[in-house]
Order: C-alpha cells, then sequence, then structure tokens
C-alpha cells in the first residue's frame, strides 16, 4: 500500500472523510504517511478501516476498534440465495442443500459470496454435494486465509486458472488496468484464436467472467 504526499496544502482544505476497506496487510510508515496528510486540513476529518488482521488493527486503532457482529445461518443463507436462485428455480431439491452449504459458512460473508458465485455455475446435485462435502471446509484457516475459497479457483475451467494465476507475479493490492491486463494475457498466449472474434475481446469475456465469480474487486469505474 502505497502513498504519496499531496503538493499543496489545500488539497483537504475541508474535513474529509477516507474509507480503507479490507485491509490485509499495512506498515507503520505508510500508516504515518496517510495520517501525515490530515495535518494541513481542517479538523474533523476521519479514517474508517475495516480489516480481519488484528496486526492492522493495532497499527490504525487511535480509539475504539468495533468488532462487527458475525452473520447468522439465514444471513449467509440470504447471500448465496441472491447468486442461486435461477438455479435453484430449476431444480428444487438444490434449496435443502443450499441451506447445509450456509450452515457451513462460519458466518462470514466473504464466504458467502464467493462460494455462491462458484454454485451459480454449478447446475446439478452432484456438483452441489461435492462442495457441501469438500474436505476443505475442515482444513485449519489462517487469520486472512479461509481454505474453503480455494473451492472457487478449483472449480474454474483450466484456462481461467491459469490467466487468474498470471495475476499473482504482482504484488498484493495491485490495481489493475483492464486493457492492459487483456494485452498481458495476449502477449503469454493465454486467449486463442475463436472463429472470427477479436482477441481483445475474448479477453474482456475472460476478465469479467472472473469478475463475476468474485476474484476481481472493483476499485473505480474508470478501471473496469
Amino acid at each position: 500500500m502505497n502513498f504519496s504526499t499531496p503538493r499543496g496544502h489545500d488539497n483537504l482544505a475541508h474535513s474529509s472523510l477516507i474509507g480503507m476497506f479490507s485491509v490485509h496487510f499495512l506498515e507503520w510508515s505508510n500508516w504515518d504517511v496517510l495520517c501525515s496528510l490530515f495535518r494541513f486540513g481542517s479538523k474533523g476529518s476521519k479514517i474508517i478501516v475495516t480489516t480481519r488482521s488484528t496486526k492492522v488493527s493495532s497499527i490504525v486503532s487511535c480509539s475504539k476498534a468495533y468488532k462487527l457482529e458475525y452473520l447468522s445461518d439465514d444471513d449467509c443463507w440470504k447471500l448465496i440465495e441472491q447468486r442461486t436462485l435461477a438455479c435453484m428455480q430449476t431444480n428444487q431439491n438444490l434449496e435443502p442443500i443450499n441451506r447445509q452449504i450456509a450452515k457451513k459458512m462460519q458466518s462470514l460473508p466473504l464466504v458467502a459470496v464467493t462460494l455462491g458465485c462458484v454454485l451459480r455455475c454449478k447446475s446439478t446435485e452432484e456438483e452441489w454435494h461435492s462442495i457441501l462435502e469438500s474436505e476443505l471446509w475442515d482444513m485449519p484457516q489462517t487469520e486472512n486465509v479461509f481454505p474453503i475459497l480455494m473451492l472457487s479457483y478449483v472449480h474454474l475451467p483450466a484456462h481461467s486458472r491459469r490467466r487468474f494465476a498470471y495475476c499473482s507475479i504482482f504484488p498484493q493490492n495491485h490495481e489493475f488496468e483492464v486493457e492492459e491486463l487483456i494485452l498481458l494475457w495476449m502477449a503469454e498466449g493465454f486467449i486463442q484464436p475463436e472463429c472470427a472474434r477479436r482477441l481483445e475481446g475474448l479477453g474482456a469475456d475472460y476478465f469479467h467472467d472472473l469478475y463475476s465469480r468474485s476474484f476481481f474487486q472493483q476499485y473505480n469505474y474508470r478501471t473496469l
């Protein structure tokens, strides 16, 4: 996470509210740089940080930290239902499986949203049962990594896994420009000709498929 100092003090002439969401990693030096920007602004500026990391919380906490309550099983179910409603309307036997999966979510919205995207691409009871009974549910989790989220990667088509794995060469929290990423995929041979379609168009389809599965998070409307 990198910050730069504004050229003039007018940048923060008014009170500002800055939100930093899902921060997984933060150094003291970067936090000091960010806070220094507010020394020239009006009083009353605030920074809101959301994180699962106790280390990040200890760095940014100059006031009381608020611990959010876990989601109920019913709330997790609603998050999954939003993404799988069409599947369940086609096959009503999927709903009880979906409710059992929701009970395994550990009340975490990230897991619910991600697996909802995985289930949306599955249409049979056998496929949904394979997710319900996956051994990944029983693997221990670290502070910021849930093994069950690996299901979203495992259930990708092989060609999509290669394109997403390529993104790991970039630093954490890297902001991708979609058009630039597609050109890099093309240069690596990850996009092959298909009928008479332009490679750029195919690349855009591949990117938005990954985005719809929650592999990318929208930073601003310009980048998507």
